[in-house]
């Protein structure tokens, strides 16, 4: 029957959209929810949602007085560091905060560093922050999160030219 249907609405979004709201409805775990509320970001920084980012933005601040990161798992750590990383895209795009956008990158990669293996996620606040460096004139900061990000793809047998890189750096000519 269709009272027992986890999926009820047309599109993923709107059915992740309701999980959200559940799982704050039923007080479910922060620990569990951080990689919904995280999914739900990255897609409204894709399509420029700046209210729905405001929103995510707001219900990780509001939950995080009550978060250990010593209490996560890695899986959870890794959410939690790529959520951190988006909120600093979102400080970044939206609302041209840089500084509060670099604070927020500077959070993720410190949860980040403690964690094994989501080298992509880790990847991504080391390039995003160096993004937004580039943006204000950090030229030599940003030089160094690349030199980070090219240590890490070394170490797990990436080749540069996969990942975004590149095109970073391609930035810091201009």
């Amino acid at each position: 029957p269709a009272r027992y249907s986890l999926i009820s609405q047309p599109t993923m979004l709107a059915n992740m959209e309701i999980l959200s709201k559940n799982a704050d409805k039923y007080q479910v775990d922060i620990y569990q929810t951080i990689r919904i509320h995280d999914i739900l970001l990255d897609h409204y920084l894709k399509i420029r949602d700046w209210e729905s980012c405001r929103v995510q933005t707001e219900w990780l601040t509001a939950k995080e007085k009550f978060m250990l990161v010593a209490d996560m798992t890695n899986e959870q750590k890794a959410a939690y560091g790529h959520y951190l990383t988006n909120i600093g895209v979102y400080y970044d795009f939206a609302l041209s905060k840089f500084i509060t956008a670099i604070k927020y990158y500077e959070n993720a990669k410190k949860i980040l560093n403690e964690i094994r293996g989501y080298y992509i996620i880790y990847n991504t606040a080391y390039f995003q922050q160096a993004l937004t460096q580039i943006g204000i004139g950090e030229i030599e900061n940003a030089r160094s999160n690349f030199l980070v990000i090219e240590r890490k793809l070394s170490e797990n047998n990436i080749p540069i030219s996969s990942d975004r890189i590149l095109g970073g750096k391609a930035k810091l000519s201009l």
